[in-house]
């Protein structure tokens, strides 16, 4: 555990240069998102504050994604695929590789906000099919870049991961817009009994 702790702090240190960048590009993603509220083509176009957190908040989370496996990587002399499924599981966990766990773990962790907040931000996206085409696409289409341009490696289970990220924040939002709405329900009917009486 200290081990993977330590890693982690190492991967911070590494990745401390990136804030910039990714505050740059989140702000572009931002707009971008903004534009589409005023074409009407988000949810909650009544209530522009809460449009506007969630589009910050999902543009600085795929912000994030797209700086942390493009930007500023050194470019290999070959291609790269690794196309064996749950190859660097076996090796995580049976070679215990502290390194690759580390690894699998941020890549589900990356994309847990953008499963979680896609719903709040496109009406489209509350249906998990949509959450889970949109993760698939974002990840393979990184994943394809870093194996044709030679800056990483095209790996299965980086889609995995990223996609399995993505439902749990889907998993997360959904539990949560059900319990929101029977709230809701709960103070509507309260509200009905004190006005009848």
């Amino acid at each position: 555990m200290n081990e993977l702790w330590a890693n982690f702090l190492g991967y911070l240190s590494l990745y401390r240069s990136y804030i910039i960048p990714v505050f740059v590009l989140g702000i572009f993603l931002t707009a971008i998102v903004w534009v589409l509220m005023k074409k009407r083509s988000t949810k909650y176009t009544e209530n522009p504050f809460r449009t506007l957190f969630c589009s910050c908040v999902l543009s600085l989370s795929v912000a994030v994604i797209i700086i942390m496996t493009l930007y500023g990587r050194t470019q290999g002399t070959e291609f790269a695929f690794r196309l064996r499924l749950f190859g660097s599981y076996i090796e995580a966990f049976g070679n215990k590789n502290i390194e690759i766990l580390l690894q699998i773990i941020m890549n589900i962790v990356m994309f847990v906000p953008v499963g979680l907040f896609l719903p709040c931000c496109f009406q489209k996206f509350e249906k998990n099919r949509f959450v889970l085409l949109g993760a698939l696409i974002l990840s393979g289409t990184i994943e394809l870049i870093q194996g044709i341009t030679k800056i990483g490696m095209f790996e299965f289970d980086d889609i995995l991961g990223n996609v399995l990220g993505a439902e749990i924040g889907f998993g997360i939002y959904w539990i949560l817009s059900r319990s929101f709405r029977k709230v809701k329900l709960g103070r509507r009917g309260n509200s009905n009994e004190k006005n009848k009486s």
